[in-house]
């Protein structure tokens, strides 16, 4: 790290926040990133504590005491289970009609270029795929619009 952001370096946390300190300069930026499996030991006790406790290591401060008791609480809510399931359902849903719409765009892409069916259905798309890319070109751009 540059001389200019060694101020800036420190991590705070408290019991209600955890945050990192972030320096605009011009065109630099300065991020910090924290993982429970870093090696630095340059944070504090507290912090060092959450990190464990996200990590499933447990902890022993007053605030991952608290973080605790309140996750407890919220895993035996069955009606946010419930919602917790459906949103993941829905958005399960939504990654693989993305995955498939990026996959009719690119062979659309690859038939601009002029590559054969042939070459197309030899790297794993299918039929279906490429029928439906040869079909309606701009259907799936005015979905997301």
């Amino acid at each position: 790290m540059s001389e200019q952001f060694k101020q800036y370096d420190e991590l705070s946390f408290t019991d209600d926040f955890l945050f990192c300190k972030v320096l605009e300069n011009n065109e630099d930026l300065c991020k910090e990133f924290l993982t429970p499996d870093g090696i630095a030991d340059d944070v504090s006790e507290e912090l060092a504590d959450f990190l464990n406790y996200l990590a499933g290591r447990g902890g022993s401060s007053s605030f991952v005491k608290r973080l605790d008791e309140a996750v407890n609480r919220a895993k035996g809510r069955e009606e946010w289970r419930m919602e917790y399931m459906t949103l993941f359902m829905r958005d399960r849903e939504k990654y693989e009609e993305g995955k498939a719409e990026t996959r009719i765009s690119i062979i659309r892409k690859m038939i601009t270029q002029n590559y054969s069916k042939e070459a197309i259905l030899a790297l794993g798309f299918t039929a279906e795929e490429y029928a439906e890319a040869e079909k309606a070109p701009d259907e799936y751009s005015s979905k997301t619009t």
